[in-house]
């Protein structure tokens, strides 16, 4: 076996699990909790979003991912393949892929920066939130919440293509 394919695949699946298990888990019940419980959570999420790596783990992983899901897509087709159903699998599963992380990276990354901006401006002010940074994060995590459902959508899509694809690689 290739030693170099081994690698990328070992890169690939390891940090796709870390970055789809992350998106499931913070979109499906983090995020979910945190609206249930609501103004107790805020803490939590400031930190665990802003102050914590969570976003910055998921950024890393989605670009590992990706940069081993293609190399080894070059390395199988040299090109964009829609030769056998393998290659179809494969396809489909990169573009669910990468369409998931420049979901991810504009639209979770992008609007959890204009929170951290938003709450920046709040604490430096030393008051409450005023009515238009009320909006503006209430905005904010419209756009999360679509973005993370999309995300959602995405990843799952991404899976059932690579899955796909094993069966007909053997």
């Amino acid at each position: 076996m290739n030693t170099t394919m081994v690698v990328l695949r070992l890169i690939h699946i390891l940090f796709g699990v870390l970055w789809a298990g992350g998106s499931y888990i913070m979109t499906g019940f983090i995020s979910v909790s945190a609206k249930e419980v609501g103004d107790e959570s805020k803490a939590f999420m400031q930190h665990f979003s802003l102050k914590g790596n969570f976003v910055n783990a998921m950024v890393v992983s989605g670009i590992l991912t990706v940069l081993a899901g293609l190399t080894m897509y070059w390395i199988l087709f040299r090109g964009i393949s829609f030769s056998s159903s393998t290659s179809i699998a494969l396809t489909l599963g990169a573009i669910f892929g990468l369409l998931a992380f420049i979901n991810g990276y504009i639209g979770l990354k992008g609007n959890t920066d204009k929170m951290k901006k938003v709450v920046g401006e709040i604490r430096a002010g030393g008051g409450p939130p005023s009515p238009e940074q009320i909006a503006r994060i209430a905005s904010i995590q419209e756009g999360l919440a679509k973005a993370g459902a999309t995300q959602i959508v995405l990843i799952t899509l991404s899976l059932i293509g690579m899955t796909l694809s094993e069966r007909f690689i053997l």
